[in-house]
């Protein structure tokens, strides 16, 4: 942590501290610092993700935040993804008990042409397909809300839409943000 004058001639000056992981402190006007609450955290997948001949979701390794009983959190997911034609791309959410989960995806097919929108969920363990026409690399966002009724983790999962014999991978770059809101 360390202290910054703001460059005014008045002599007033902006405190900034690092807490734990991502989260910034600052002046809390009795001489300390608090926790700013409006910062994501990130996951970034920094290895790829291989799966073939599976098309059962299971759980990225990388793309994931632990939730609290009664709490509410905002996320982002981006998702960089590479298929054969044949085999195509599958992703949910799950997560722990649920009393809300509302989120919405959209994205780009493998072969850079086509785009797909608007798919909205409001129940975890649906899988959503992008089925494409092309090999190549994808691009799905998913943007959403959770209010969990337990603790444990928000997941992302994903395979194959239709199990082949050739890969299909979660790309190194794929990122999460997430921040609880109150």
């Amino acid at each position: 942590s360390g202290w910054f004058t703001n460059g005014s001639a008045s002599g007033t000056y902006l405190g900034v501290g690092q807490g734990s992981g991502n989260q910034v402190m600052l002046p809390s006007g009795n001489g300390t610092l608090a926790l700013l609450t409006n910062t994501y955290s990130t996951r970034l997948k920094t290895t790829q993700q291989v799966t073939s001949f599976n098309d059962t979701l299971m759980n990225d390794l990388t793309l994931f935040f632990p939730v609290s009983s009664g709490s509410k959190y905002k996320f982002n997911f981006d998702i960089y993804y590479s298929t054969m034609a044949n085999a195509d791309f599958k992703y949910g959410l799950a997560g722990p008990a649920i009393s809300s989960l509302l989120f919405s995806s959209n994205g780009i097919l493998p072969s850079g042409t086509a785009a797909f929108n608007s798919i909205i969920r409001s129940t975890s363990g649906v899988a959503d397909s992008v089925l494409g026409t092309a090999d190549g690399t994808g691009f799905v966002k998913i943007n959403g809300y959770i209010h969990s009724a337990g603790n444990g983790a928000l997941l992302l999962k994903w395979a194959q839409n239709t199990a082949q014999l050739t890969d299909t991978t979660i790309l190194a770059g794929s990122s999460l943000e997430y921040k609880e809101v109150v």
